[in-house]
Parts: structure tokens; sequence; C-alpha cells
């Protein structure tokens, strides 16, 4: 019952889409019972549920067309849909006792399906030699692994290139070693040069990860950072230094706050218009924003500190888990060790998830006569930069909560001292205190 009343607590639309999570969607037939089907052993249904593209849909439905082939017996059925929703209906799912077999979740959601046993225990079940131990270790909570990675991802910094040329600016390459200071510099170089016409770089002080890796890399912040599995380790002082910092570029050099915000997400990121030299992103839109504009894009690392301390956190783009209440957990973990482990599946599957997750699975996909698109191979080859980082953090769950508290109330915080409310000294001690109200409601 606690993991049931939690679930409901934490998302209020739970009860609302109760009666439709236990169901089918329009894109695709799940089975009500989930394995009633096989119970004269004549066929095993695995329910299989995902959220994505139409191109992630398709090559997933051709994946399991052809480990269906291979395995006479075993019926992979699919659930999929949109990402909106998608946390609401799992959640929902789980408190009915009617989860998938197979679902996909992100770290920032293991503290919930942890706390509501959702997850089977993943330990040794099948060969996670291929997989880097960074990621695995990010798949698991409390020294059990509990998912396993289908994708690698990370944030990195997506630059204008044929904007840099027009400016006589050099960008760094994705092998490089470079500071803040550094960028900045460069930030500088790109208002002043442009006459105007462009910012240096889009305010990236209203994103949770860019506090985790200014605070790693400028204020040199040791481990776990900005929270454990059991609370925050960010302090207020923290916060008012890296508004500050932005705070004390020339004007022009950092995109104002009314723009950023007016930036409709619909529309071309600033950088792929040139409004901006750089933003800081995931690596998994890097596509999406060269695909708006006919300018070279490139994609950089997050800078390091003045000794080298690392911004980078193993931190799995989407996880594959199995539910602690299905009826055939080894037929799912022989799925996925296909799944993430083949050949066969990364020729099928591609990039439709991000960057594969093992190394036998990527070089498949390069080593075929079709080859990666550029994009593809631009985030590949800046994943590899970061994943080769002997100084990567571990990227941790945290507790309950602390996705609210990570991005949407330190963007709202944060906003106000942007804005002129509140004073950045401010804007610290009421992070701490209104992100632990967040911490404290889900106990």
């Amino acid at each position: 019952m606690k993991a049931k009343k939690l679930l409901i607590l934490v998302l209020g639309m739970t009860i609302a889409v109760s009666a439709t999570a236990c169901g089918g969607n329009n894109s695709s037939t799940p089975s009500d019972s989930g394995s009633n089907s096989d119970s004269e052993n004549e066929n095993i249904e695995i329910r299989f549920s995902w959220w994505g593209s139409e191109a992630r849909n398709t090559a997933t439905l051709n994946a399991i067309k052809a480990y269906e082939a291979e395995n006479p017996g075993v019926t992979i059925v699919p659930e999929y849909t949109g990402y909106e929703g998608y946390q609401e209906k799992l959640y929902a799912q789980i408190a009915a006792g009617n989860a998938p077999d197979i679902f996909t979740s992100v770290t920032e959601w293991y503290s919930y399906l942890y706390d509501a046993d959702a997850m089977a225990d993943m330990t040794n079940v099948f060969d996670m030699s291929g997989h880097s131990d960074a990621y695995i270790e990010a798949c698991s909570y409390e020294g059990k692994v509990y998912g396993v990675s289908t994708s690698l991802n990370g944030y990195g910094i997506v630059c204008n290139k044929t904007l840099a040329d027009e400016l006589g600016i050099t960008l760094p390459e994705v092998t490089d070693t470079y500071t803040w200071d550094d960028l900045a510099d460069i930030w500088i170089q790109a208002a002043e040069k442009s006459g105007g016409s462009c910012y240096g770089v889009m305010d990236p002080r209203y994103a949770g990860w860019a506090m985790e890796a200014f605070g790693y890399t400028y204020l040199s912040k040791e481990e776990p950072y900005m929270y454990s599995n059991e609370g925050l380790t960010i302090e207020a002082d923290d916060v008012t230094l890296f508004i500050d910092y932005f705070d004390a570029l020339p004007e022009g050099t950092v995109m104002p706050a009314d723009e950023s915000f007016a930036v409709d997400p619909q529309m071309d990121a600033p950088v792929a218009s040139g409004l901006v030299l750089m933003e800081l992103e995931s690596t998994g839109t890097f596509a999406t924003m060269q695909s708006q504009t006919e300018d070279e894009l490139i994609l950089i690392p997050y800078p390091t500190g003045e000794n080298g301390e690392s911004a980078n956190c193993a931190r799995p783009g989407l996880i594959q888990n199995v539910s602690s209440t299905s009826e055939h957990p080894e037929e799912c973990f022989a799925f996925l060790d296909w799944f993430t482990n083949s050949e066969e599946a990364a020729l099928i599957l591609g990039t439709t998830r991000g960057v594969l997750p093992t190394e036998v699975q990527r070089q498949a996909l390069l080593n075929n006569s079709e080859g990666v698109s550029r994009e593809d191979q631009i985030v590949i080859d800046c994943l590899d930069a970061i994943n080769k980082d002997e100084n990567m953090h571990t990227f941790l769950p945290g507790p309950m909560g602390i996705d609210e508290a990570r991005m949407n109330t330190f963007e709202n915080v944060v906003s106000e001292a942007v804005f002129g409310y509140i004073t950045s000294e401010e804007a610290g001690e009421k992070y701490i205190e209104e992100a632990n109200k967040v911490l404290d409601s889900y106990k």
C-alpha cells in the first residue's frame, strides 16, 4: 500500500489515467493480462513499453520481429507512445499491479521505482561486460543492478562553427581541454566581433545540470554534488557564485533572460539561427538542432576545472527495467541481452535511442556499409571523449523529489535572481530552503 499511495501522491494524474493505463493506446496493441496466453506453455508473452519518435518505434518493432523469428514461442507485445504522459501511465500501471514486463525509465525515476519495489534485480543475470562499469553503476540502486542502459547520454556544448568562422573565432576541438574562463573569452569575442548582432552563449543558469557541471569544475566540489541519495550536498554560496559568474560577463555576452524565456521550443534553437554562438545542451539534442539550419554545428564536451576537474557524469540516456511482478523474468533478461549486446539488434535499432550502449554494437553500426550520419558521428565522437574521462562522476538517482528540486525548483529560484526580483545571495538561501521543502514533502 505504501508504494501505491506514494505513486498516487507523486503524480496527481495517476488516478485519472489509471483507467486507461491498464489498457492499450492508439499506437500499439498491449495485452491486458500480460501472460495469460501462455498458461499451457504454448507461448510466452512479454509486454515491452517505451516512448519515442516514429523512427524509434519503427526500429524497435523491427527488432522485436527479428527476435521473435529467432525465438519461437516468445511474443513481445509492444506498448509505445510519445514521452508526454508516459511516466504518469507507468506509475499508474505499477500502482495497479499491471506493469509491463519490460519498461523504459531514466535514472531520475529510480528512487520512486525502488520505493515501490517495481524493479527486478538484474545483478549478474546476463553478460554486461560490454557495458561501461560507470553506466552499470548508474543503472543500480542500493548496491544492486536494476536496469540496463540502451543508450549513452551526456551534456555538451553546441557551437555554430559557420558563425565562428565568419567572426574569425577559433572554436575548441572535441578532444581539447579548456576551462569556463576560456569559453567566456570566446563568448565575449563573439559579442564584440559581431557588433552585438549575436550573443556568446544562451544563458545556462536555469538548468540544474549546468549548476552541477559548474560546481564540479569551477567550484572544485567533491562527489556527490548537488545531492547524494540521502539529500542535498549543494550549498547556498554555490548558487550565488553560479549566478554571479554570468552576471559579471560584459553586457551582450549572455542572451538576456527575457529573450531566453521567449524562445519558442518549436522554433529554431538560438544557436541554429545564429542568435548565439554556443548553447549548453544534452548531446541528444544535437541532431535536432543541426536539422534546423544549413550552418555547420559542432559539439564539444563541457569545460574542466583549473586543475582538470571533470564536469562529466555517466548518465544513461534510456534504461530498460524488468518488472518485479513479471512472470517471465528470465525471458525478459534474454531479450535485453540480445537487445543491448547483439550486432543484429544494433543494425536494426541504429541510433534511434541515441548512441548504442556497448562497444560491440557501436562498432557494428560504424562498420555497416551504410555507415552513420554526420550528426550521429559528431555525437559519438563527443561521447567517446566524455566516456574516456577517467575522472567521470557517478550519476545518482537521489532521494524522491530530487528531480523536481534539481530542475523546476532550481529554475524558478534562479529566474527570480536573473530577473532582478531577489539578489543572488537571497537566491542561494532560497533555493536550499525550497529544495529541502520539496524533498521533505516526499518523506
